[in-house]
């Protein structure tokens, strides 16, 4: 089939060629898990032989024919293409800014101690309340069977 004389049903095949093979890798998947069950043997060990993996990069063909297959030379040829790809060819001249400059308003070092301190108050505040909680759950938990005695009687 052409793709250009009838996209509309090439893509239609595409999309139906994807989804039976989507079906039949999880077919697939299925039934190798549950040989996995009723051999025993390890479902972990199992997923991990079934989970698609993706492939490294074995090779880079540079502009020159070359190629290049050693991991530090492709990431180095990687990084000065995309560096030239994307460095600056034209110069930009800095925009003046010539607002009006805003003073600060004046802050107090009282102004500042207390809020500090009222934010120290409040998370001690919330630590000391969640703290009290756990060592009062745990207090329980751990005589929770005392407790139920001394309920009874």
């Amino acid at each position: 089939m052409n793709r250009q004389t009838n996209p509309v049903e090439f893509a239609e095949l595409s999309k139906l060629i994807r989804k039976k093979i989507r079906e039949d890798h999880e077919k697939l998947r299925t039934e190798r898990l549950l040989k996995t069950i009723e051999e025993r043997q390890s479902l972990k060990k199992r997923q991990r032989e079934l989970r698609q993996q993706t492939v490294m990069m074995s090779a880079l063909k540079v502009e020159d024919g070359t190629n290049l297959t050693k991991r530090f030379d492709m990431e180095r040829r990687i990084q000065e293409y995309y560096t030239s790809m994307f460095a600056s060819k034209s110069v930009v001249p800095l925009v003046d800014d010539n607002r009006a400059e805003e003073e600060m308003p004046q802050i107090l070092i009282s102004e500042v101690r207390t809020a500090v301190q009222s934010r120290q108050s409040t998370w001690y505040r919330w630590y000391h309340e969640r703290s009290t909680k756990i060592w009062w759950i745990r207090i329980v938990e751990n005589n929770r069977q005392t407790i139920q005695r001394m309920l009874k009687d």
